[in-house]
């Protein structure tokens, strides 16, 4: 979990919290873990965001004894933000990005594989169709993968007058 800019570890009763070593930034969210692992043989795997760079980080449970990887920045060519492991081994996350010919900043999705971390090719999957301008406020947030990790739902927000929103849940699908 995670708690004043920390993240956090914990047994499953909520004992044993243990402080997640993310390195020296003030804030840490937004994490997600991968599937698979068992802390002995082969490690949990975290990815969590810091700073609008996302970071992955192993977690090992060996002998009773929790140790922790050192957290390993993604190299991304845009600020990151919010992501989640999925089923299938990717990691989605939200970032702004200009948008030609206007250079308006949109919300996009991206997707990357976690067997080419630390460097991986993002695959965008979706791009929000307004951005940011004086008139109107567009986001996207809160995506995340399904269980069998071929669709991504999220949320997606316009202000239609000032202060007033208007909200929609999105479903894309991985393959298309």
């Amino acid at each position: 979990f995670a708690e004043g800019g920390a993240l956090w570890v914990s047994d499953a009763d909520g004992s044993s919290e243990t402080v997640v070593p993310t390195g020296n930034a003030a804030s840490v969210w937004h994490h997600s873990w991968a599937p698979g692992g068992d802390g002995e043989i082969e490690p949990y795997r975290l990815v969590f965001e810091r700073d609008f760079v996302l970071y992955t980080i192993e977690v090992w449970t060996t002998g009773g004894t929790l140790s922790f990887g050192q957290a390993q920045p993604i190299n991304l060519p845009t600020e990151a933000r919010a992501p989640d492991w999925g089923s299938s081994g990717e990691i989605l996350y939200l970032a702004r990005v200009p948008s030609p010919p206007s250079a308006q900043l949109h919300w996009a999705i991206h997707v990357i594989s976690d067997t080419e971390l630390p460097n991986p090719t993002p695959t965008q999957v979706y791009v929000a169709s307004v951005g940011i301008t004086e008139a109107n406020y567009h986001s996207v947030y809160e995506a995340t993968w399904n269980p069998a990790g071929d669709a991504i739902a999220f949320v997606e927000e316009d202000e239609v007058q000032p202060y007033t929103w208007e909200h929609a849940l999105r479903v894309v699908d991985r393959a298309t």
